[in-house]
């Protein structure tokens, strides 16, 4: 089963994703924020992180930065249910892809499905 870490402040919006994973066949651990998402990924490579950009102290952005520029290998979703260019600078600074918030349970499964198949070195298309 595939270890998932999502980062994000929301207590609901954690509750709500790690139900959404669970029925896709994935275990989730959490963080509040920004700086305890980094050491619980550097305690436990995680196969997916799934970051909400709108954190307090340290934002989504620079989590998801952080945690690529530290270890390459790492896989980022990041979600956001405020301002699209945030979106896309997240995909700038290493996130393989992009949700937005409130999340959509197809677009849930077909994000991380996508991220996992590059992850498991799936060669065929992304949709």
């Amino acid at each position: 089963m595939a270890h998932v870490l999502i980062i994000d402040d929301d207590e609901d919006a954690r509750i709500t994703l790690s139900g959404l994973l669970a029925d896709l066949g994935y275990e989730a651990a959490f963080a509040k924020d920004g700086e305890s998402g980094i050491e619980s990924y550097r305690r436990e490579h995680f196969e997916l992180v799934m970051v909400d950009l709108g954190l307090p102290g340290k934002s989504g952005i620079q989590t998801t930065k952080e945690i690529v520029t530290e270890f390459p290998d790492a896989r980022v979703i990041a979600m956001s249910g405020t301002h699209a260019d945030e979106l896309v600078r997240a995909k700038e600074e290493g996130a393989f892809a992009t949700l937005a918030k409130p999340l959509q349970p197809e677009a849930v499964e077909e994000a991380v499905g996508a991220v996992m198949r590059i992850s498991r070195g799936w060669e065929g298309p992304v949709i």
